[in-house]
């Protein structure tokens, strides 16, 4: 019997970040191994899985073996449902690290249509909800060409999923099939990691960056809670026309489901500019957030009532990606009229 010494690790291993990261699942792992060769910022990553093996090579040092008495730490063998009781076993321990440090909001990241990833993930949201965290899974729906059962494990997870998270990020890696064909293949697959983490990223750097019109966690609160489908959206511009172009740009990210947030209850829109834009020429103007947030609020159109709420917050670049004289936009937009998560693609660059 494989020795099952994989514990949560203690509470001097957080960071204050209140957000949280769970990898969930071999997928789900890899997703925050690769964040964490990224290295980055503003999260407390965690990796939790039925395979002691997998835990054992991640770098992550937060971990949570689940019901290593169960699995004997061989994983869940595809099995859904073996895995749901793996995760209802260890709720304890999933508690504890929720509770290790002010977690106010829980990513959790996985991929649906085997074992772990789907059986497990709805119990630790289930966990999370329950101690009032806000809960928002970033989901991979399998390639078709897996075979049909692993469509029919997908549908039972991120139907079981739906009913215990606030928001939902759903990626079709048939998508990214259509797109990448020709990428090969280890690069396809950090490809859909670097998708993931950006979703993750987008939104934890709404919340950990000060801006000077600041967009805090309440905020994001207002647009995620119990809000079901989430698309996001970033963009740049440049030169002449930069704040069209940024927004544009942001609405036809690969991030998002058919360029389309119509229908959208709630918007919101963070424009950002370089630290290094010293010149007042560079910096943004008035009648370019007016253009970005008109143009936002249009696309939108909720109901045909332009009644959309829109979040507008302004600031520095925190993460030093844009040049001198650029603008960004991140959107997130969610509470969509009578949108299903489970038709989402949400494909990213």
């Amino acid at each position: 019997m494989i020795k099952a010494d994989i514990k949560f690790i203690k509470k001097q291993e957080f960071s204050k970040n209140i957000i949280k990261v769970i990898g969930v699942g071999g997928a789900g792992t890899n997703v925050v191994n690769y964040m964490y060769d990224k290295d980055i910022k503003g999260v407390d990553l965690i990796v939790c899985n039925t395979d002691r093996q997998s835990l054992m090579n991640s770098p992550i040092l937060n971990k949570i073996q689940l019901s290593p008495k169960l699995t004997e730490g061989l994983g869940s063998g595809e099995n859904p449902e073996f895995a749901e009781h793996t995760a209802m076993d260890s709720i304890k321990d999933i508690e504890e690290a929720l509770l290790s440090s002010d977690t106010k909001m829980l990513l959790l990241v996985a991929g649906m249509g085997k074992g772990t990833g789907t059986g497990a993930t709805h119990i630790l949201a289930k966990v999370a909800k329950g101690l009032n965290i806000l809960t928002i899974g970033v989901i991979t729906k399998p390639f078709s060409h897996e075979g049909p059962k692993k469509q029919e494990r997908y549908e039972y997870g991120i139907e079981k999923l739906e009913k215990n998270v606030d928001a939902i990020l759903v990626i079709d890696n048939d998508k990214l099939n259509e797109v990448y064909s020709d990428l090969e293949l280890n690069s396809a697959y950090k490809k859909i990691d670097q998708i993931l983490m950006d979703c993750v990223v987008c939104m934890s750097k709404i919340i950990n960056y000060n801006y000077r019109q600041n967009v805090d966690f309440k905020d994001i609160k207002t647009i995620l809670k119990d809000s079901g489908t989430v698309i996001i959206g970033e963009g740049v511009g440049s030169g002449e026309n930069r704040a069209e172009q940024a927004i544009k740009n942001a609405l036809e990210s690969p991030l998002l489901l058919n360029n389309e947030i119509k229908n959208a209850e709630n918007i919101l829109v963070l424009l950002t500019e370089s630290k290094d834009d010293e010149s007042k020429d560079d910096r943004i103007k008035m009648n370019e957030l007016k253009l970005i947030m008109t143009y936002a609020q249009k696309q939108a159109n909720n109901k045909g009532t332009n009644k959309t709420n829109i979040i507008q917050g302004y600031g520095i670049d925190g993460e030093s990606k844009l040049s001198e004289g650029q603008i960004g936009v991140s959107i997130i937009a969610s509470k969509f009229d009578n949108r299903k998560h489970t038709k989402i693609h949400v494909l990213g660059g």
